[in-house]
């Protein structure tokens, strides 16, 4: 790991060290930034932390503040409250339509965002906690993983080619931050070597404790972010995951509340939790406060922390790798592939331009593994860990249409003639695993 960690992984996703930030970390609330003339957008901000986070970001002046809801009544009331007590104009808030269990809605919702000016700030909010397993009547799917995971998924990969088209007006790139939590790192995982991974978490008669599974829905979320930010440079989006720590009056575990454990559990975490408003002082820190050195990256109680520590390690590696490619499959519709070359299309891709604490960083592999060791562990390759073309042209410096992948090892990366866009960005992703370099994009067509 290059990233410069004050903590192990496993150290960080222990649960006493969890409880120990909780009680004597205060999360400052975000000062000194001005978000004059911006425009934010917040899913799941009817309620809790989204709420306010949204009333953190007007604070900071924000001038246009888009409420992504299930709920249109309930999003006119939050906008009420939103706007109680401030001089603004009617239109700078907004109440839009998202329902994360329906893919439809998460479409229409996107298409809507192409209308928007600017798109400086992203905050992906919407999650729930199921007390009992239900299941999505459209997809088949987990209810959790479809709304924690797979929507979440599609809303910021759709979303990618719209906020690397407002850079120009921005004058920089926007900001995605995804809420996550530190349970990512407590989930035991059972299904884990399951071959379809996303299939196994649908089985209907397995006994599965739906608090695990919410905990499994985050860490799914912690590989894909950490797989995306390694194929999709900062130039064009800035996207970290973010916790709020434990809160007590939030109503993301309002059915767990209902039942007599989670109601004596509420009791005890009034005491152990913050409210909302501070905990979403971690989310609002994350969305505006930090530039390319959280790209990929989490932050809890306000600080770069490690992500789940199986991330790191090489079955990690081989699960992101399953997870990216199900995930595709599953999101095929959205037209994936397209979405990613027309991010890369025309990307400068400086290895200076990376966070120094990012390039170096075998993402998933083993820490400190040799060159040689990382051109072995990719396949073929000629002398000095150099991969060779099986026929064609070396792609030195990455794909034509703007590759994007760094750390201080190079392996060059070949492609033949017409080989698939898919097939590249899974061989560099596997070098940059390995801990391999890809240059700046070429200036001339090989064909691909």
């Amino acid at each position: 790991m290059g990233t410069k960690f004050d903590v192990t992984p496993e150290k960080q996703a222990s649960v006493p060290r969890f409880f120990y930030n909780q009680l004597t970390v205060k999360p400052v609330t975000v000062q000194g930034v001005s978000l004059a003339g911006k425009t934010a957008l917040v899913t799941g901000s009817n309620s809790g932390v989204g709420l306010e986070t949204s009333r953190q970001l007007l604070d900071l002046g924000l001038s246009k503040l888009i409420l992504a809801v299930r709920s249109e009544e309930r999003g006119q009331t939050a906008k009420k409250k939103l706007s109680a007590g401030r001089n603004l104009s009617d239109d700078s808030i907004e109440v839009w339509n998202l329902d994360q269990s329906d893919y439809g809605s998460v479409v229409a919702f996107a298409e809507r965002a192409k209308s928007l000016p600017r798109l400086d700030i992203v905050v992906l909010n919407i999650g729930i906690g199921n007390a009992t397993r239900v299941f999505n009547p459209k997809t088949g799917h987990d209810e959790m993983i479809q709304v924690n995971y797979l929507s979440t998924a599609l809303l910021t990969l759709l979303l990618l080619p719209i906020v690397k088209e407002k850079r120009a007006v921005q004058g920089g790139p926007s900001r995605i931050t995804v809420v996550s939590s530190e349970v990512s790192a407590w989930t035991a995982f059972k299904e884990k070597e399951s071959f379809p991974l996303l299939a196994s978490l649908d089985q209907k008669n397995a006994k599965v404790d739906p608090l695990d599974r919410m905990m499994v829905s985050k860490l799914l979320g912690q590989f894909f972010l950490s797989y995306l930010a390694s194929i999709v440079p900062p130039s064009v989006v800035i996207i970290n995951a973010a916790s709020p720590g434990s809160v007590h009056d939030s109503e993301f575990n309002r059915e767990h509340d209902q039942t007599f454990s989670g109601a004596i559990a509420k009791i005890v975490m009034r005491r152990l939790a913050n409210t909302a408003a501070v905990g979403a002082r971690m989310i609002t820190d994350a969305a505006v406060n930090h530039g390319q050195e959280t790209h990929g990256e989490f932050l809890s109680f306000q600080k770069i922390v490690p992500l789940a520590p199986i991330i790191y390690t090489a079955e990690g590696k081989k699960i992101s790798e399953r997870l990216w490619k199900e995930t595709e499959e599953e999101l095929a519709f959205a037209n994936l592939e397209e979405i990613l070359r027309t991010i890369s299309e025309g990307t400068a891709a400086d290895p200076q331009a990376r966070p120094a604490a990012q390039r170096g960083r075998p993402r998933y592999g083993t820490p400190g593994c040799s060159q040689t060791e990382s051109a072995e562990s990719i396949g073929d390759h000629g002398p000095g860990g150099v991969l060779q073309p099986a026929n064609g042209p070396i792609l030195q410096n990455g794909h034509p249409d703007g590759g994007y992948l760094y750390s201080d090892w190079l392996v060059t990366i070949s492609a033949t003639e017409g080989v698939s866009r898919r097939r590249w960005h899974q061989q560099a992703h596997l070098a940059m695993v390995a801990g391999a370099r890809i240059n700046q994009p070429h200036a001339a067509s090989t064909g691909l």
